[in-house]
């Protein structure tokens, strides 16, 4: 099955880069930072283009970013640095299709 077939979305930390596995480390929300304030911060990364969504999920404590493409999580978690947005209080979803298969990537 390659990796454009997949009609399922990836997430992973901010720091982390492309997930190795099915792991995924757990988001948490600095000390002295409320989860609003964070996403307050967050929010300039609607307007890069390849963003669709930032919401807050109460459920895991993250601020999570949907992004159509690797590429966008990557200019997005610089930006967010830039912003003081902490790495560990971040996840991507990242749209699967825009991965390319292993076969096809060139070593």
């Amino acid at each position: 099955m390659h990796a454009s077939s997949l009609a399922t979305l990836l997430l992973f930390p901010l720091a982390a880069g492309l997930p190795a596995g099915s792991a995924v480390k757990p988001c948490t929300a600095p000390s002295g930072m409320t989860q609003e304030a964070l996403l307050a911060q967050a929010e300039i990364a609607r307007g890069l283009a390849g963003t669709d969504a930032v919401a807050l999920d109460p459920s895991s404590s993250c601020i999570t970013i949907s992004v159509r493409t690797p590429g966008t999580a990557r200019l997005v978690e610089l930006l967010l640095r830039g912003m003081k947005v902490p790495a560990e209080a971040v996840r991507f979803q990242v749209d699967a299709s825009a991965i390319p298969a292993e076969a096809s990537r060139r070593t």
